[in-house]
């Protein structure tokens, strides 16, 4: 079977991401710079071959507890922070944050990436804040493009995946 992608670059990236991430603690503030500066570093050749994805998955069942994506591919796993490949056929996010901190890199195709900022103007509920949500940046990404991802409202954002399929690999905490 031919790989989708070379999965011994992506255990060295995950032994880095550790060495990297152990060196300061585990501290998740620096986890950002971490993943970004790896992803950057490191040249995937990534292809969309289904079938052979499809074989990976049920060989390894490296499926996420809360996929994203349509089709997502955990490659890589440690006990602080796990890699995937999030494949794209014809879905796109809507504006949203996260619970965790890394960076993501865009694999194959391209994205409209916008970023947004919330102005809190008042709380209809302990779970419904109301405001205004305002663009702040939009850029088109491009294959080898790397992104920091913050956890919480300082990253808020969202992606129009432009061609399909398209990928992008997320380094990310746990």
């Amino acid at each position: 079977m031919k790989s989708v992608i070379n999965f011994e670059s992506v255990k060295a990236m995950g032994r880095l991401v550790e060495l990297e991430y152990r060196a300061v603690n585990y501290n998740e503030d620096y986890f950002p710079e971490i993943a970004s500066k790896v992803l950057s570093d490191f040249t995937l050749n990534y292809k969309w071959a289904p079938a052979e994805i499809a074989n990976y998955l049920t060989e390894v069942g490296n499926l996420p507890a809360f996929p994203f994506s349509d089709m997502p591919i955990v490659v890589y796993k440690s006990k602080e922070f796990y890699i995937e490949i999030l494949n794209w056929t014809n879905a796109s996010t809507s504006i949203h944050q996260h619970s965790f901190s890394g960076a993501f890199k865009v694999l194959l195709g391209s994205s409209m990436h916008s970023c947004y900022e919330f102005e809190k103007q008042g709380q209809a509920h302990i779970d419904i804040l109301l405001g205004q949500v305002n663009c702040l940046s939009l850029e088109k990404l491009a294959v080898g493009d790397v992104r920091k991802i913050k956890p919480g409202g300082e990253f808020a954002h969202c992606l129009y995946h432009l061609e399909s399929p398209s990928a992008t690999m997320v380094v990310r905490t746990n």
